[in-house]
C-alpha cells in the first residue's frame, strides 16, 4: 500500500507539471507559390500552434494586393519515428488559417507582415516572398486556365479548361484558322506534362494528345510542351531529323467561333477532368503562348505575322475537408453517398457478462479508408446496460462498398434487453451537407449469471493438471542408420569438371553482372556531359550559318532560341519560357568571367525584344551588321565551354 500511495502522487504531481508547462503560441506564414504572374493569385497559409482559444491572425500588413480569407479550421498531423530506441513525435496541431492573396504590382512582393495577438502578447510573422512578373498587354491572343470548382471535397470531380482565343482574319480569310501550318507556335503549360499529379486521378496525356495529333503537315496547329513525333529512320523525312532535333508534335484543339467585344475570335479548348484523392491545394497553370500568328493578309494571299508571347494566369483548386461547423459528434470522418448501417449479434441469449460481438455494418459509395471505427463510448443510450470495449474492435473490407466492425460488449444486468439504435455521421458529398444514420435496434435475452465457487475453481484446476499424456514408447525409438553392402568409401570431388563449373559459375556470373552494372552506372553519370557537347556543337554550327547568310535566313528569337538550348542543357532544367530576367537569375551560377556573363545578359535582351516586340523590334530589328557581331561574340563564348 505505501508503494502504491508514491505512485499515485508521483502520477498526480507528473500530470499537473505537464498541465502546468503550456505549449508555446507559434505563427508561421506560408505561400504555395514562389513565382507567380501579374494578375495571379497565391494561397497564403497561416498556421497557428500552442494557443488556448481560436484566434484568428491580422492580415492588415499586407500592402498593394486584394486578400480574401478562404478557411479557417483545425489541423492535426503526426508522424511517429523511432530514433536510436527514442520515439519521435514530428508533425503540427493547431489551427490553419488560409487566405487568396492577388499582388497588383509586379516585382518582388512581401506577404506580410502577419500578426496575432494571444495570451496577452503579441507575435509577427515577416511573411513569405513571391516575384511578380508583368505581362506586356496585347489583345491578338487570349489565353486563359479555368476549373469547374474553386473548392472540392475528395472524391469529387472537377474540370480543368485551357482556353486559347486568337483573333480571327477579316474579310475572305474570316474562316481561315488563324495559324501558320509551318511554323506553329507553342502553348507551354506544366499540367499538360505525361506525368501524373500527386493526390490526383486523371487522363493520361499522351492519351489525350495522341487523338489531337494532326492529320497531315498543311494542318493547322499548335506544338504543346516538349511533345515529339518519332518518325521512321528510313523514310525520307527521318533520314534527316535522325541527325538534327527531333520533330515537335502539332495537335489540333477543338475550336469554334466567339465574339468578345465585338470581335471574332476562334477558341481553341482543352478540357481535363480530376478526381482527387488527397487534401491539398492543387495548381494548374500558368500556361504560356509564345510563337507567331497571322494579323493580316492582302489580295495575293500573302499573310503578315506578329510574335505574340501570352500567359493564362494559373488557378488553385482546393481539395478540402468537410465543414466544422455542424459536424455531429458519431461524425465517423468519412463521405460520400447512400450510407446504410445495421447492428446484429452473434446470439439471441446469453449470460449476464458474457462477452457478446457486436457487428456493425456499413455499406455506400463512401471513401471509406477516411472511415474511423465508430466509437460505441459515445453512444451513451448503449452504456446505460453495457459494457463497451472499444480498443477490441476489427475492422473487415467486405467489398469496395462495405465494411464491417465487429465490438466485444458485456451485459451489466439480466432481463430482457435491447442494443439500443446506433448513430453514425458522415459528409453526404451530393447534398453537401452532414447526414446522419441510425441502425435498428437488436433484442437480447440475458440470464442471471451462474455463481462459481472456489472449490470448483480449485477442483477444476487440479483434475486439468493431473492428467498425465501417454505416449508409447515406438514413437520414441531412433530410427536405425542404414548402410549398403559394400560401405563407406572416399570420393575425390577436385576430379570432376563439372563440379569446377558449378562452383566457378557463380563468380563468373557475378563479375560479368557487376561490368555491366557500372558500364549503365558510367552511361548515366555521363549523359549531361555528353548532351551537353552535342548542344554545344549544334549551338556553333548554326552560328556560323546565321553569319554567312545574315538576318535574311534566321527565324526571330533564333539566337534566343539557342542560349535556351544551352542552358537547358547546362542545367538540366525548362528554359523554353525563359524571359531576360529570369535570365539574369540563372548567369551568377555559370562559370564565365563577368565580362562574358554581362555581354551574354545583353545579347539575350536585345533579341529578346526584337522578337517580343520590345524596343529592337520597334527600330526595325537586328541588322545584319549586328547579327554577325552578336554570333561571333556567342561562339567565342561557347569556345570556352559553358560550364
Amino acid at each position: 500500500m505505501h508503494i502504491i500511495r508514491k505512485l499515485t502522487v508521483g502520477m498526480l504531481a507528473a500530470l499537473l507539471g505537464a498541465a502546468a508547462v503550456r505549449a508555446e503560441v507559434a505563427l508561421e506564414a506560408t505561400a504555395n507559390r514562389q513565382r507567380i504572374y501579374i494578375g495571379e493569385s497565391f494561397i497564403l497559409q497561416v498556421k497557428i500552434s500552442g494557443a488556448d482559444q481560436p484566434v484568428e491572425p491580422d492580415v492588415s500588413g499586407i500592402a498593394d494586393a486584394a486578400v480574401r480569407l478562404l478557411d479557417s479550421r483545425e489541423y492535426s498531423n503526426f508522424s511517429f519515428t523511432i530514433i536510436n530506441g527514442r520515439m519521435v513525435r514530428e508533425g503540427f496541431s493547431g489551427r490553419v488559417v488560409s487566405y487568396e492573396v492577388t499582388p497588383r504590382r509586379a516585382g518582388v512582393f512581401r506577404a506580410g507582415p502577419v500578426a496575432l495577438e494571444a495570451d496577452g502578447r503579441r507575435l509577427e510573422a515577416a511573411g513569405p516572398e513571391v516575384t511578380v512578373t508583368d505581362i506586356t498587354p496585347q489583345d491578338e491572343v487570349q489565353l486563359a486556365v479555368e476549373a469547374s470548382r474553386e473548392t472540392v471535397l475528395a472524391d469529387e470531380p472537377f474540370t480543368v479548361r485551357l482556353r486559347l482565343r486568337i483573333r480571327a482574319l477579316t474579310g475572305r480569310f474570316a474562316e481561315v484558322d488563324p495559324l501558320f501550318p509551318d511554323n506553329p507556335p507553342r502553348l507551354q503549360a506544366p499540367f499538360l506534362d505525361n506525368n501524373p499529379i500527386a493526390g490526383l486521378r486523371g487522363p493520361s496525356m499522351q492519351d489525350v494528345l495522341r487523338r489531337l495529333l494532326a492529320r497531315h503537315d498543311n494542318q493547322p496547329g499548335v506544338n504543346i510542351n516538349e511533345y515529339t513525333l518519332a518518325d521512321d529512320p528510313f523514310s525520307f523525312r527521318g533520314f534527316f531529323e535522325a541527325f538534327g532535333q527531333p520533330r515537335r508534335a502539332r495537335f489540333v484543339l477543338p475550336r469554334r467561333m466567339v465574339e468578345v467585344d465585338g470581335q471574332p475570335y476562334f477558341e481553341y479548348q482543352l478540357e481535363l477532368q480530376y478526381t482527387p484523392e488527397e487534401e491539398g491545394d492543387y495548381v494548374f497553370g500558368p500556361a504560356t503562348f509564345k510563337g507567331s500568328i497571322p494579323v493580316s493578309v492582302d489580295d495575293a494571299g500573302n499573310a503578315s505575322g506578329r510574335d505574340i508571347f501570352a500567359v493564362g494566369r494559373a488557378v488553385t483548386v482546393r481539395v478540402v475537408p468537410p465543414p466544422e461547423a455542424g459536424r455531429p459528434a458519431s461524425f465517423t470522418g468519412t463521405l460520400g453517398t447512400n450510407l446504410q448501417a445495421a447492428a446484429s449479434l452473434d446470439c439471441l441469449t446469453c449470460n449476464a457478462g458474457d462477452p457478446v460481438r457486436l457487428t456493425l455494418t456499413v455499406t455506400g459509395h463512401l471513401r471509406f479508408d477516411r472511415m474511423l471505427p465508430p466509437r460505441l463510448e459515445t453512444q451513451t443510450n448503449l452504456l446505460e446496460n453495457f459494457s463497451v470495449y472499444d480498443q477490441t474492435v476489427q475492422t473487415f473490407a467486405d467489398s469496395p462498398t462495405q465494411r464491417r466492425f465487429v465490438y466485444t460488449i458485456r451485459p451489466r444486468r439480466a432481463g430482457m434487453l435491447e442494443v439500443p439504435p446506433l448513430e453514425l455521421a458522415y459528409y453526404d458529398t451530393a447534398a453537401r451537407a452532414y447526414a446522419v444514420r441510425r441502425t435498428a435496434p437488436v433484442p437480447l435475452d440475458v440470464r442471471p449469471g451462474a455463481e462459481v465457487t472456489a472449490e470448483q475453481i480449485i477442483s477444476a484446476t487440479t483434475a486439468v493438471n493431473g492428467i498425465q499424456p501417454e505416449v508409447p514408447d515406438t514413437e520414441l525409438t531412433p530410427a536405425p542408420p542404414w548402410l549398403t553392402a559394400s560401405g563407406a568409401g572416399s570420393v575425390n570431388l577436385f576430379g570432376r569438371p563439372r563440379l569446377w563449373i558449378v562452383v566457378l559459375a557463380g563468380p563468373a556470373g557475378y563479375i560479368l553482372v557487376l561490368a555491366v552494372q557500372q558500364y549503365f552506372a558510367w552511361r548515366r553519370r555521363t549523359a549531361s556531359v555528353r548532351r551537353r557537347r552535342r548542344v554545344l556543337t549544334a549551338a556553333r554550327r548554326r552560328l556560323r550559318r546565321l553569319q554567312r547568310s545574315g538576318a535574311a535566313a534566321g527565324e526571330p528569337g533564333a539566337i534566343c532560341d539557342m542560349i535556351r538550348a544551352v542552358l537547358a542543357a547546362r542545367f538540366e532544367v525548362n528554359t523554353a519560357a525563359l524571359t531576360p530576367k529570369e535570365l539574369g537569375e540563372m548567369l551568377p551560377r555559370i562559370k564565365l568571367p563577368a565580362p562574358d556573363v554581362k555581354m551574354l545578359a545583353s545579347i539575350y535582351q536585345r533579341h529578346f525584344d526584337a522578337a517580343y516586340g520590345g524596343a529592337a523590334a520597334a527600330s526595325g530589328g537586328i541588322a545584319d551588321a549586328d547579327l554577325r557581331r552578336d554570333c561571333r561574340e556567342l561562339e567565342r563564348i561557347l569556345a570556352g565551354r559553358v560550364s
